[in-house]
């Protein structure tokens, strides 16, 4: 076994539940695993999806396209939802996990996988078909940061003192004293309704919604309520804008627009390549004007960023998505 995973302690969880079922394990951080992976010398390769050196889904695309015949391949990620699974079965990928999963569960797929055969064909990608489905007649905007981010989503927002054709939705990481103050400031600076996300609220154009303190907000699809749901003990980000810039995207689909400003850690990546995977548009704050780069960075190394503007040309380029025909907006219009 192959584990690529640029998280050691991860990592080390990994090998230590395979090695007790018998496997011989190999650790790798994402910068060596695709040169020991290119040998061709497992039986399986296990991958983080997102890192800083490479993605998981590439990873797996450049490995089928060489090795012959490929090795089993499994994706974890901390993105759940039938798109996410969907992109990586696509790539080829055998089986999909999402974190945090069990051991047994682990040992499981890879036992089906190399002793019973169980799991998924392995002989190439495939393309499920996907239901149709009918984006709501307005504009999801999709705000998410952690340190340094406030004084930035009020500069976003001030450009917007309506927005009948958008709803916006923001994710910050921060108590509910500072969620509570920033819709003070926001109500502020703009006619339109601004709440903090309760249960039962339904998604209308012209309205801003933000994120409660320690709790994931999400949006049904086939109603448009919010769903808060409560953070577990694994969850690093609390709200979680990986949650809600994925199930955003399965609402707004093209009509998606994400937003990663800054931050610490890596929230917001995963999801901004599920808006990417819609058609929607994803807009990331450039590392260099940021308090804590290390949010857009990480969706910047993800190639899910169609545009890395500055804080002062960010809601020039939402504006500027949402009156463009197609999702994605040109240098010309900025």
């Amino acid at each position: 076994m192959l584990v690529i995973e640029d998280e050691a302690s991860v990592a080390r969880a990994i090998q230590r539940t395979l090695e007790r079922s018998g496997y011989e394990v190999t650790p790798a951080t994402d910068k060596e695993g695709l040169t020991l992976a290119m040998r061709g010398a497992f039986d399986a390769i296990i991958t983080d999806w997102l890192m800083p050196t490479i993605n998981g889904v590439d990873l797996i695309r450049r490995l089928r396209a060489v090795l012959e015949p490929p090795p089993f391949m499994l994706v974890v990620s901390a993105l759940s939802g039938t798109e996410a699974r969907r992109q990586a079965l696509e790539c080829g990928a055998g089986a999909f996990l999402v974190k945090p999963y069990s051991p047994s569960e682990l040992v499981q797929v890879l036992d089906n996988a190399l002793t019973h055969g169980k799991t998924r064909d392995n002989a190439g990608p495939t393309s499920p078909k996907r239901a149709s489905r009918v984006a709501p007649p307005f504009w999801g905007v999709f705000i998410a940061g952690s340190t340094g981010a406030p004084p930035t989503i009020l500069n976003v927002m001030r450009a917007f003192p309506a927005a009948p054709r958008a709803s916006f939705f923001i994710a910050l990481h921060a108590p509910a004293w500072a969620l509570g103050s920033l819709r003070k400031r926001l109500l502020g600076m703009t006619e339109m309704p601004v709440e903090i996300a309760a249960k039962g609220l339904r998604a209308k154009e012209g309205h801003v919604y933000i994120a409660p303190a320690g709790r994931h907000l999400t949006i049904e699809a086939s109603t448009l309520r919010l769903v808060l749901r409560e953070a577990d003990e694994p969850d690093h980000f609390c709200p979680s804008a990986d949650l809600l810039f994925t199930t955003g995207a399965d609402v707004f689909l093209k009509r998606s627009i994400g937003v990663v400003l800054t931050g610490i850690g890596r929230d917001g990546a995963e999801g901004a390549l599920r808006i990417n995977a819609v058609g929607g548009t994803v807009i990331a704050q450039a590392p260099d004007s940021a308090v804590a780069p290390s949010m857009p960075e990480t969706v910047i190394q993800s190639g899910a960023a169609h545009r890395v503007l500055e804080p002062e040309a960010i809601s020039r380029g939402i504006r500027a998505c949402m009156e463009g025909s197609k999702g994605v907006f040109e240098d010309s219009e900025l």
